[in-house]
């Protein structure tokens, strides 16, 4: 079947996995009545098409070489990755027009996650569309949608396994085309400029090495005391901001116990935290309260903590409540931390 075409239009070309760009344009898109039926016909059956040597899926259509990566703990929403994006896409600075979609929830302590296309084995997105304006890159394997032949239907938006709430795909009003996460030839500019490294390929293997850090939970939790609960109660202007990094353990010590736990935090500011334990008994009553402490903790660093409590018989205690106030630090040359 051939696709209509109108006298001043050069008929699109066939190329390797779709209905490639540089063919029918939007207007012929629009008039032509066959272009849909034609369009989702040879989209269907170029979409099984894989060049030789390279990984298929169980539809015969190429896999990717992977997809990018979030790790919402590290990241601080600073949206450079949205920056860079839509500065070398669009040659505009706007994180609307970049390929992935930021999302912070300041309800829950400003945590960040980045949508990224998954690059899916068997992408909803190419086989739905009716012109065929998705290809596959042989280098990368990504999934890209060709703009110039894109007519903005926005059917391969809402073909997306994660639509419509989250559709790793976007919609562009003013150019009337859909655009998504096309990993930069294999070597995507949010990966390479995150300050951070929040953004990661999934076909590298990344390894963050705290050895102080994990050393002194894992020696500190040795021994801990069993069916313990703790209880959190922050407070101050920035409490949502201090969160738990390792499970909190109270551990038997010299004429008393010890509550260990490790707290990150999610603002770029420095942050004054003071914290406390109170230790409770089987029917409520409190035994005591731990010395305070107070740090200054920077952002994404990993604060191991330290309360120690004088008791002479730690079985008495059936519950730890962290009290905490955080805020922002102001230093004086007085203050040590």
């Amino acid at each position: 079947m051939e696709l209509a075409t109108t006298k001043d239009e050069p008929q699109v070309a066939q190329g390797e996995f779709g209905l490639r760009s540089g063919g029918i344009s939007r207007r012929g898109f629009l008039t032509g009545g066959s272009v849909l039926a034609g369009g989702a016909l040879m989209g269907g059956l170029l979409a099984g098409c894989a060049p030789k040597g390279k990984e298929t899926s169980d539809s015969g259509i190429q896999k990717a070489k992977g997809r990018v990566t979030h790790v919402s703990s590290i990241c601080t929403g600073c949206q450079t990755c949205a920056l860079v994006c839509a500065l070398s896409h669009e040659q505009l600075i706007n994180p609307k027009l970049a390929r992935n979609t930021v999302k912070t929830d300041i309800q829950v302590g400003y945590v960040t996650d980045v949508l990224y296309c998954q690059q899916c084995d068997d992408p909803k997105c190419l086989t739905a569309c009716p012109i065929g304006a998705i290809h596959i890159d042989e280098e990368s394997g990504a999934r890209v949608i060709d703009q110039d032949a894109c007519v903005g239907c926005q059917t391969c938006l809402n073909a997306c396994i994660f639509a419509p709430a989250a559709s790793r795909i976007k919609y562009n009003a003013e150019t009337n085309t859909c655009f998504k996460c096309d990993l930069c030839g294999g070597d995507p500019l949010c990966v390479q400029r995150c300050p951070l490294g929040a953004s990661q390929l999934s076909w590298e293997e990344y390894t963050i090495i705290r050895p102080q850090i994990d050393d002194y939970v894992e020696k500190t939790t040795e021994g801990a005391i069993e069916g313990i609960s703790f209880n959190k109660d922050y407070s101050g202007p920035h409490a949502g901001k201090a969160q738990d990094e390792k499970d909190w353990a109270l551990v038997s010590s010299d004429g008393g116990v010890d509550v260990t736990g490790q707290i990150t935090s999610s603002d770029g500011a420095e942050l004054r935290v003071r914290m406390a334990c109170d230790f409770y008994d089987a029917s409520g009553a409190l035994l005591g309260t731990s010395e305070e402490h107070q740090w200054c903790l920077t952002m994404h660093e990993h604060l191991p903590l330290d309360f120690h409590f004088d008791i002479a018989d730690p079985s008495q205690i059936t519950s730890v409540t962290i009290v905490g106030n955080i805020s922002y630090w102001v230093s004086t040359e007085d203050e040590e931390y």
